[in-house]
């Protein structure tokens, strides 16, 4: 992480709480910097905003990011940072390489589409879906009920369907989970 908070005060704009001026703030710049709070096996959606807008995402290190085919760059801290924005800012050629390639990686191997198909014909989990696509929950969970709703509003009352069904029965999978755990801790 950043050490210098000064640093990140001065690049720091607010928190951006809506799609469309999440989009517009990304298509304005040239370099998004990731910064990942959430856990381990998830990238959060901005990631996959960024790539699909073409613009060079430098994040820090997670293996999540190997869906990827390691094509993101990575920092392992601020020095390392700004060397990487400096090569990127310098390298146009480079520059276009990533960003074309990793823009092509996340259209084919995530589609808010194909999450959705998913969930349909495996009558899957938000949680089960988000591993498989190797992206985060809140991600698959926004593509089903947000976006989903404005691109196709059919196709998004059969998945809420599936997701209130799993809902109601949370309760049994966790009460399951419980005993397989206690049972293994018996046996050994």
């Amino acid at each position: 992480r950043v050490k210098n908070k000064q640093t990140i005060e001065k690049i720091y704009s607010g928190f951006i709480d809506n799609e469309q001026d999440m989009a517009k703030a990304i298509n304005k710049t040239k370099i998004v910097i990731n910064m990942n709070s959430q856990g381990v096996s998830s990238l959060n959606y901005r990631t996959m905003q960024t790539l699909a807008c073409k613009r060079l995402l430098i994040s820090d290190e997670r293996k999540e990011l190997d869906l990827f085919d390691n094509k993101i760059p990575t920092y392992k801290n601020g020095e390392d940072l700004k060397e990487k924005i400096l090569f990127y800012l310098h390298n146009e050629q480079e520059y276009n390489r990533v960003t074309e390639c990793c823009e092509k990686i996340c259209r084919e191997k995530y589609s808010s589409i194909e999450g959705v198909k998913y969930i349909l014909e495996k009558n899957t989990t938000v949680r089960q879906t988000a591993k498989t696509f190797g992206v985060s929950k809140s991600t698959i969970h926004k593509d089903v009920t947000e976006r989903l709703e404005e691109i196709n509003p059919s196709l998004a009352l059969e998945v809420k369907r599936v997701l209130e069904k799993n809902k109601s029965e949370r309760h049994i999978r966790g009460g399951m989970a419980t005993k397989l755990k206690y049972e293994r801790e018996k046996k050994v």
